[in-house]
């Protein structure tokens, strides 16, 4: 008898041995092991933003907390990554190109037009800048601008802050009656286009822009040095070129040469960092809609200027950059 009861001792010793081994090499088949891995996956794929329950304390959108989470998560972990990843370093009609051979995996990360995609990519661009991706430091749902319109859409912006203190901007709208998603990139030209009547787009506003900018280099190398009379020689000569900038005068190209020359260009490793359309800057001048235009860079390098773009289709040129006149 002793014996009998040493054997079934060892026996299921043995057996629950075989059955920790087992679960261990194949935790598929452990039913509390699969519960906890459902779960982290889940936790995992959210993303909490301060000021979304804001959201849901005044409206009531259709999908969830968790689902809009999980949006936010797509949007940093795989959205952002992917565009960048596909237009590290393209031009803005390089970017267009890509739009045009991509438009339905586009469509599925619930951007809806081209314009919007080529603004969003703009940022993304202009945050990593060539490098490889930065990371998040601080993120946040801009409660003063959450809204909702008569048809049950609501609205709100989201604010995506790096570590190299660069950020992206973007505008969510959702929906009280249905499941969809729209993300729309925000920028400083969002403002100008509030109150803009013309037919000039957002899209070639930030062409003629993007073109002065990567031409700034360019402009100070070809104005250096020179007199005043000499400047507006040069600007008769190459006239067809500066208007492709958006110089079209030439008091206008004496002005910002001025200006470009007195940045620190000492610095080898002078760099742009990003532009501003000042809200409380914009103004209705009769042909045109102006507002100002700040140019920044590293060490503090800063230009002031003005950018206007023409309030009828007959007012040529639709696009002009300018300074303001001091007294």
């Amino acid at each position: 008898m002793k014996r009998f009861l040493i054997i079934m001792i060892i026996l299921l010793f043995t057996l629950a041995i075989g059955q920790y081994i087992y679960y261990k090499i194949n935790p598929s088949n452990n039913i509390s092991s699969l519960n906890n891995e459902k779960i982290a996956e889940e936790t995992m794929k959210r993303l909490y933003i301060l000021g979304e329950s804001v959201i849901y304390d005044n409206y009531k959108p259709k999908f969830t907390f968790e689902t809009l989470e999980n949006k936010f998560y797509i949007l940093v972990n795989e959205v952002i990554p992917t565009i960048y990843i596909n237009v590290r370093n393209k031009t803005i009609e390089e970017i267009e190109q890509y739009y045009e051979q991509n438009i339905e995996q586009i469509k599925k990360m619930n951007i809806s037009n081209k314009e919007d995609f080529i603004m969003l990519a703009y940022q993304i661009n202009n945050v990593f800048d060539g490098e490889n991706i930065i990371d998040l430091y601080e993120y946040n749902v801009d409660t003063d601008t959450i809204s909702k319109s008569e048809d049950g859409l609501i609205s709100f912006k989201v604010n995506l802050e790096y570590d190299n203190e660069k950020n992206i901007q973007i505008l969510y709208t959702i929906s009280e009656q249905n499941d969809s998603i729209i993300i729309t990139s925000q920028n400083y030209l969002d403002e100008m286009f509030k109150t803009y009547t013309g037919n000039v787009s957002k899209l070639e506003v930030l062409k003629k822009i993007d073109s002065f900018i990567s031409s700034i280099k360019d402009f100070r190398l070809n104005s250096t040095l020179k007199t005043e009379n000499e400047r507006r020689q040069y600007f008769d000569l190459n006239k067809e070129e500066l208007e492709k900038i958006g110089i079209t005068s030439q008091d206008d190209y004496v002005n910002v040469a001025i200006q470009i020359n007195g940045m620190r260009w000492s610095k080898s490793d002078l760099q742009y960092e990003k532009y501003e359309i000042p809200s409380e800057k914009i103004i209705n001048e009769g042909d045109y809609l102006s507002s100002e235009l700040i140019i920044y860079y590293n060490y503090d390098s800063i230009l002031n200027l003005k950018i206007s773009i023409s309030n009828a289709e007959n007012v040529m040129p639709n696009i002009k950059i300018s300074t303001y006149e001091t007294e």
